[in-house]
């Protein structure tokens, strides 16, 4: 039995049809693969870099707590000299422990700073854990 003659050209077309749909879904396929490898990367990477922000602040954190037991121990240690300073003044040391006392004083000054510093970098880290947890749950 003979097909009629535009049959053939059909089904040639249909052939071809489907093999561009193929060709296109294969295409596609590729792309989302393409694409679920580069998120899972970018997941890795902000994963680390939330680590890393995370160790940061926790290092961070530690510093500033010993900085504060430190600047503790020296107030303490001032309010001490002050009271030495006093009981010298009674007995005409003025000169020594005013001496000794502005030195500490500018140690406490020095302290302070630090702690300054220390607090400032401290709240930076958080505020870059905080982006980096935003992009991460932005990401999933």
């Amino acid at each position: 039995m003979q097909r009629p003659p535009g049959e053939e050209m059909l089904q040639a077309e249909r052939e071809r049809a489907l093999q561009e749909s193929a060709d296109h879904i294969y295409k596609l396929e590729a792309e989302i693969k393409d694409t679920a490898e580069r998120y899972n990367r970018m997941e890795e990477t902000m994963v680390a870099e939330r680590a890393e922000h995370q160790a940061g602040y926790e290092a961070s954190s530690k510093r500033v707590r010993e900085l504060e037991a430190e600047l503790k121990e020296n107030k303490e240690h001032c309010i001490l000299l002050e009271q030495k300073a006093a009981e010298a003044a009674a007995k005409s040391e003025v000169g020594q422990l005013e001496e000794l006392m502005a030195s500490k004083v500018r140690e406490c000054e020095k302290l302070h700073h630090k702690l300054l510093t220390i607090q400032l970098a401290h709240d930076e880290l958080q505020e870059g854990l905080g982006a980096a947890n935003a992009k991460v749950q932005s990401l999933e």
